[in-house]
């Protein structure tokens, strides 16, 4: 096969020479436009022909009118009057209250009649010759003792009433007086004059109010000035007193029920001497 491509290789050199020579002779020929002749003409008759009318069209006779349905009368259910039952009362249960026990009457001991005393007869004497004889002096009975009326009955004996338990002491105002006066004391026995060149120059002086909300633990939850010293220096003092304190919980007595309590507590600045 090598062989053969190797033998026509002059051929084949030459074949894309051929090509362009048959591409130029195709270009040079001239192309005819073939053209088309017109078709005669025709010619088309038109008759007019009538065409029948269309029919009428049939109007639909009216529909009749539909009478709504007439409601039925629905009759409600007939009221059954609810009689309300009577109110019964509600039993009352007497307590009777228990009867004082009543003293036996005791009878009056019925008086043993005295027996009249008996005459005693005088024993007889011999009678003297010349005196007449004395009569016998006859003793008259005693008299019966009346009997004695009879004791009335003892009066009912009441039931002894109940002692009023003595009031207890107001242990509370007594607790409650003790903490706030720990508290001034501890807030007095802490404070101390503000420092600084302005405090030994100014030297102020003066009282400040300061005003406290503790809890029951003794946290102090806010503070402020209610009544200012008119000096800063000492109102700052007196407030940082207040927050670097600590103070003790409430006592079990100490205004029960209440979550917190508010003081003042007078505190009195002096420059030292």
């Amino acid at each position: 096969m090598i062989e053969l491509i190797f033998k026509a290789r002059q051929w084949l050199a030459s074949f894309p020479a051929l090509i362009a020579l048959v591409l130029i002779i195709l270009s040079t020929q001239t192309v005819k436009v073939l053209e088309a002749k017109p078709a005669a003409p025709q010619i088309m008759q038109l008759s007019m022909v009538s065409l029948p009318e269309p029919p009428k069209p049939v109007e639909p006779p009216p529909p009749e009118p539909i009478e709504p349905p007439t409601p039925v009368p629905i009759e409600p259910p007939p009221v059954v009057p609810v009689t309300p039952a009577p109110d019964t009362p509600a039993p009352v249960v007497e307590i009777k209250k228990p009867e004082p026990l009543k003293p036996e009457p005791q009878k009056p001991k019925e008086p043993k009649p005295v027996e009249p005393k008996k005459a005693v007869e005088p024993k007889a004497t011999p009678k003297p010759a010349a005196k007449p004889e004395p009569k016998p002096s006859v003793k008259a009975p005693d008299e019966p003792v009346p009997a004695a009326p009879p004791t009335p009955p003892a009066a009912e004996i009441l039931a002894p009433k109940p002692i009023a338990p003595e009031p207890k002491p107001n242990l509370s105002a007594a607790a409650e007086a003790s903490y706030a006066a720990k508290v001034r004391a501890d807030l007095n026995a802490n404070k101390r004059y503000p420092t600084g060149r302005e405090a030994s120059l100014t030297q102020p002086a003066g009282t400040v109010r300061v005003w406290m909300v503790l809890n029951r633990q003794g946290e102090v939850l806010d503070s402020g000035i209610e009544t200012t010293s008119h000096a800063m220096l000492l109102d700052r003092a007196a407030l940082m007193t207040v927050r670097r304190s600590n103070f003790p919980p409430f006592s079990a007595d100490s205004w029960p029920g209440a979550a917190s309590h508010r003081f003042t507590v007078d505190m009195n600045y002096q420059p030292a001497q």
